[in-house]
């Protein structure tokens, strides 16, 4: 059975919704990123900053470099939760569409 045709408002609104969502997803990455080096070395008692990596041992190999990198990764955030935010807004922007242009008129 094929899927009917979609008008182009529909597929406007569609692409609506993925840039939203791509634009939240691109604005949590680094703030899972500092959240996730920051459980990672606090489960394995480590010492985590900014200034320098620290010798962090995880399944008896070195992480200390990366677990540094990915919680400075934490700076991008002043450029990616705006972004993040924006696209919060064009899915709800893109929702209210959607849910309007399915309303029987």
């Amino acid at each position: 059975m094929a899927r009917p045709a979609l008008t182009p408002e529909a597929r406007r609104t569609r692409r609506f919704l993925w840039v939203g969502a791509i634009l939240v997803v691109i604005g949590l990455v680094p703030v899972v990123s500092v959240a996730l080096s920051s459980a990672l070395a606090s489960a394995a008692g480590c010492t985590l900053n900014e200034v320098s990596a620290h010798p962090c041992l995880i399944l008896g190999r070195d992480w200390g470099d990366a677990l540094q990198a990915m919680f400075v990764m934490g700076w991008l955030m002043l450029i990616t939760v705006p972004a993040g935010a924006f696209g919060l807004v064009v899915l709800v922007i893109g929702l209210v569409r959607l849910i309007a242009g399915r309303r029987p008129r």
